[in-house]
Parts: C-alpha cells; structure tokens; sequence
C-alpha cells in the first residue's frame, strides 16, 4: 500500500469523504478510503494498492473489460450491450474528423480485447496497420491480437513516434486507472497529432446515481479506480501539458449499468437478498437518472471528455 500526493497540486492534506466497498468482495467487509484533496478538490483513493499490488484485484473472471466469453446470463447480457454500442462510441470516437478514414490513425490506451478498435477497422473503415492498442492484461491483450489482428503493446513506453502522430487517442474509462497520470499525459500529448484530440470518458462523482447511492456506488470501483475527475479537477490536471477540454457530453447507457449494480452492490453490502425483484426498483431509479441527465448533462453516469492541445 502507498500514500499519494494530489497530482495538481502536491499537497497531502485531504479530507475523508467515503468508505467503500471492493464490489467484487463486498461480503467480505472490507472498506477502502476515498478522499477529496486540499485545495484542489480532487477525488481519489488514498491510501491505495502499489502499481504492483494492483494486479491481484483484476479479476478475470467477472470484470466485464476483460471478458472474452460469457458463462453466465449476466455476463451475456453485458456483452450484448457492449456490441450494440460499439458503433455509437465509434461515432463519438471520429466527430469532426478532417481527414479520409483510410489516413486515419488511432491510439486506444486500455483497449481491453480490441473491440472498439475492431470496430473502426471493420466498420468504419479505418486501415488496421494504422490502429494501435495499448493493455497490460496478457490474456486480454492476447485476444485482441489473435481474434482482430490488432497490434497492441503492453506499455505506453513501446509507441515508437510518427511524424504525423495520431489523429485521435482513446482512454475509455481508462485514465482512473492509472497510477502515474503526468506521466501517461506527457506520453499522449508527444504522440497526438497537431490537429488530434483525446477521448476521455470518465465516471462522474457528482452524477445522479453517484448521489443517490452514496459509498455503494459501483463506479467508485475501489481499489482499480484511483482518481475520480470533475471538470474542474481534470481541467487543472490537463493545464501543464498545454491541454484544454474543448467539449463535453453525456454517455448515458453506463447510468443504467452502474445502477443495477450499485443495487446489488448496496444489498450484500447489507446482507439483504439481491434477485429479480430488485431490478424493478433499479429501472425505475436508472430511468429517472436518465431523464435528468438529459435535461442537465453535468448529472450524467458518465462524462466524455474532448481534450486538444493548445500550444
């Protein structure tokens, strides 16, 4: 375990906001600490598993990113979702593009089994020599290369640089998880093209179901999520590196995802029974989230980001 610094501005003084539970072992009781950091309002977990001790609370089996074949009904359905939305989070992933599909270049960081970048190669018609993925699951990192053909790199460090750089970079519900954030950041911005931007979606703490779930929140996904962004922490992040966000939208199919689990998440926390006559109270709740999120997107379960250098 380690003590982190807030990466804006340095400081160690935080103030508790919330114990919560690992939703992979909540029976089990045990709590990790998450924190808003002084003075910049950062949200993060502190302390926090070591880059090394991270891996062990990766599991395989369950964690939906890295799923490469369902065995249960669940785990069916999420995969069904996922596929249904891959064509959606492609039509967020090249707006405003300049440029041909064919001269397109993509840079996905966390890019699971390759999916997404699947996607633009197949559907979209992006060339696949000009796709690169970056996971360090092996076994998640393996199916992407077997299964779509995908070059996909283990670290940040193996990108070798282009002249041209990448016209978009990816970090779908990525960026949480990563220990060393001016780091990847400095990384990214060396790589993106002048004309490039990077995608960040992001769980938002001050979402309608954060709220109303309180430390049962599935999406504070502690120990794996380090960092929990707002706007205006993840633009104080970006401001050293000479990034701005120049868009923001709402991705509302994760509200629904986020509260049928943090239902299930707040009854075995409890030692209440979870089954099917929870989801009713679950759609009810995910349909009102929803509904909010429309008419004010800074509610939303998820915020996507649009970052482009201004330098």
């Amino acid at each position: 375990m380690e003590t982190s610094l807030c990466p804006i501005t340095g400081s160690s003084d935080s103030t508790p906001l919330l114990s919560v539970p690992d939703r992979f072992h909540p029976e089990k009781g045990c709590s990790w600490s998450i924190a808003r950091m002084n003075p910049s309002g950062l949200i993060m977990l502190n302390p926090r598993p070591s880059h090394a001790e991270l891996e062990c609370h990766y599991p395989h089996s369950g964690y939906s990113p890295h799923l490469q074949s369902a065995h249960s009904l669940a785990e069916r359905l999420q995969q069904a979702a996922h596929r249904l939305l891959l064509s959606r989070r492609a039509a967020v992933v090249l707006k405003g593009l300049p440029k041909e599909m064919s001269e397109t270049r993509v840079l996905e960081v966390g890019c699971a089994t390759g999916t997404l970048l699947a996607q633009l190669h197949r559907k979209n018609g992006l060339k696949r020599e000009n796709l690169i993925g970056i996971e360090p699951d092996m076994d998640a990192a393996a199916f992407a290369r077997e299964h779509y053909g995908l070059k996909v790199l283990d670290r940040a460090e193996g990108l070798q640089m282009n002249e041209n750089g990448f016209d978009r970079i990816i970090l779908w519900h990525t960026l949480e998880h990563i220990h060393r954030l001016d780091d990847t950041l400095r990384v990214m911005n060396r790589h993106l093209a002048p004309d490039g931007k990077i995608i960040l979606a992001l769980p938002n703490p001050l979402s309608y179901d954060a709220l109303h779930y309180g430390a049962y929140w599935v999406a504070w996904d502690a120990p794996r999520h380090l960092w929990h962004f707002t706007l205006g922490t993840l633009s104080a992040l970006l401001e050293p590196h000479g990034l701005t966000i120049s868009n923001t939208s709402q991705w509302i199919p994760d509200t629904l995802y986020n509260t049928l689990h943090s239902e299930q998440l707040r009854s075995i926390s409890n030692g209440k029974p979870h089954g099917a006559r929870n989801i009713p109270a679950a759609l009810v709740h995910s349909g009102r989230f929803m509904l909010r999120s429309l008419l004010n997107p800074t509610g939303s379960s998820t915020v996507i980001y649009t970052v482009q250098n201004t330098r």
